[in-house]
Parts: C-alpha cells; structure tokens; sequence
C-alpha cells in the first residue's frame, strides 16, 4: 500500500467527494482539491467568502511568483483563508479546513487576461506551500494532457455525454499508466499502445506483466 503519511495529495474537481476525502484524512495526509460546479454548493460558498474577504480586509494572506519567458510574463497571487463552513458542508465534508484561490495574471505583448482557480484544502494557512503544490499539479496536468491528447486524440473526441466522458478519461488513463508500468521494452507511449493492438501477447503482457512479476 502506498505511504502518504503526513503527504499533501493534489486532485482535480472530478475527486472533490466525501468518501475520497475521508479516505485522505484516514491515511494521515492532507489535500488539496480543485472545486468546480460538480460541487455548485461548495463552489459557490468558497467563492462567496473569498469575495466577502477582498472586499472588507486588505491584508489576505497571500504568495505570489512572477515568471518570464517565451515572451510572455506570468505573475500567479496564491490566496488562502480558514474555511468558514455552513453546517450543510460540515456534515458533508467535515475535514475542510482552508480555501485557496490562484489569480493568474498572464501578459502577452500589451494584452492582460487574469484566470482565477478555486481549491479547498484540509491543511492549515501556509500560501507559499500551496502555491508550490498547485504549480506542480499544473505541470503534471499539462504533461498528462499532451500525452492524452497526442496518444489519445483526446481533444478530437466528440463524446460529450457526461457518463461517457467520464469513463473513457478513466480508460484512457489506465491504458497510460499500463503502458508506463511496461518497461521490458524501449518503446515510445504511443508505439507501446499500437503495439498492444495488433499484439495479443503484448497486450496480455501490458495488462499483466506487472502482476505476474510481483
């Protein structure tokens, strides 16, 4: 079983549940989860308080980064406040004890956007570690997503029903970790999982290498 004592787990909004969240705390670790409208409630009570907090206290606590490069400079303002939580919340998801708000601001020549991303977290105040937590999550996420993409086709897919979406990005990413798991071979992502195709041997061995090896 893998050791996450006293380990920060990173997950996207997809995991923002309570049995998942549960499970975390049981293991001795914290989290910290992005939170979209898959939890409307708790999106919106993270939002709400944040926007309460800009507007009454100028003193948030708060980390910031400015990088350039690439023409292109991005300042990213990591804010987090202790989770003022409904009793409705509480019973749900008691182990909530901090929210996170990213602000990315990205300036490319003379033009300025500004992305703002929600999070909740069981570990204390402490912006600068979550703003290193949240840059590696980033990194992770947009490396996963050219491999699935490029693998994958992921961006060309025209499935859009929620069920099917979601089970097929859960296909996907357990053919990508078979495939990383392979290591009998020197072959890249996509000539491994080509491979397994027209190959039932290899494929069995994908799918059971690991196991039969244990």
């Amino acid at each position: 079983m893998l050791d996450i004592d006293n380990a920060l787990i990173t997950l996207d909004a997809l995991h923002a549940q309570a049995d998942t969240l549960a499970a975390i705390i049981s293991r001795k670790a914290d989290y910290l989860i992005q939170v979209k409208g898959n939890q409307k409630r708790l999106s919106q009570a993270v939002q709400a308080q944040f926007t309460k907090a800009f507007g009454t206290d100028d003193t948030v606590p708060h980390f910031s980064t400015t990088h350039k490069g690439h023409g292109r400079e991005e300042t990213r303002i990591t804010y987090q406040l202790p989770f003022i939580v409904s009793d409705e919340i509480k019973k749900k998801l008691p182990s909530i004890n901090t929210i996170v708000a990213v602000e990315r601001h990205r300036k490319v020549k003379n033009k300025t956007t500004i992305d703002t991303k929600f999070y909740v977290s069981s570990h204390d105040v402490d912006p600068e570690f979550m703003s290193t937590a949240v840059r590696g999550h980033w990194q992770i996420e947009n490396n996963l997503h050219w491999i699935l993409d490029v693998v994958f086709k992921e961006d060309s897919c025209r499935v859009h029903e929620a069920n099917s979406v979601e089970s097929l990005l859960i296909l996907r990413r357990l053919a990508l970790n078979l495939a990383k798991m392979e290591t009998t071979q020197k072959r890249s992502m996509k000539s491994k999982l080509n491979r397994s195709l027209l190959s039932d041997e290899y494929r069995e061995l994908l799918i059971f290498g690991h196991v039969k090896g244990q």
